[in-house]
């Protein structure tokens, strides 16, 4: 309810426009990458979804990138793109891919701060979110694959082999972006069974 009463107010907005309006101040910036990961955490379709239309995707990303060697504000980054690609509603994840989301995580997890543990759990699990689990699958499991996705993801296992939270989330990503190429090879074969049947 709390979280509803702010998205409610113009929350998002305000915090883009924050973010917009003060680019190079760090602390402002992850102070707004973690109000819209809040914002945008949980099941409600309709608070990501504001957030989605809001811009955040787009400030989150910018964000990333004017602040590479800060650790915090990639974790929150990388946590805000995984929450708002989250969810039902497939507008959202492909709203976050088309942000070039995908790119800003991969870059978080190869850039300065690449020997952080929980910057690669947080973004091994926005890989797999945004690659997988909804019926925009095949373009945003794509823009992941062509993001380098899945190499960050195997690069973030193998620097931390011993740590369980990172080998499970991912696998996650892993399965998720095996899954949505499977499923894109499938439409390709169908697409081309049912042309050769035309011919």
């Amino acid at each position: 309810a709390c979280k509803q009463a702010v998205v409610n107010a113009g929350g998002a907005e305000a915090v883009v426009t924050a973010m917009g309006d003060h680019v190079a101040d760090v602390e402002l910036q992850r102070l707004g990458c973690g109000a819209l990961e809040n914002m945008a955490a949980g099941d409600d379709d309709a608070c990501k979804q504001a957030v989605v239309n809001a811009g955040g995707a787009e400030a989150v990303v910018t964000a990333m990138g004017d602040h590479v060697a800060d650790v915090e504000l990639q974790r929150l980054g990388c946590g805000a793109l995984a929450n708002m690609a989250a969810g039902d509603d497939d507008a959202c994840k492909q709203a976050v891919v088309n942000a070039r989301g995908a790119e800003a995580v991969v870059a978080a997890m190869g850039g300065p701060v690449a020997d952080d543990v929980e910057l690669q759990r947080v973004g091994c699990e926005a890989v797999g979110v945004m690659a997988g689990g909804s019926d925009a699958w095949d373009a945003c499991n794509q823009a992941v694959v062509n993001a380098g996705g899945a190499a960050a993801v195997v690069a973030a296992m193998g620097a931390h082999a011993a740590l369980v939270e990172v080998q499970q989330d991912g696998c996650g990503a892993l399965l998720k972006i095996m899954l949505g190429m499977c499923a894109l090879y499938d439409a390709s074969a169908e697409l081309k069974a049912d042309r050769e049947v035309v011919l």
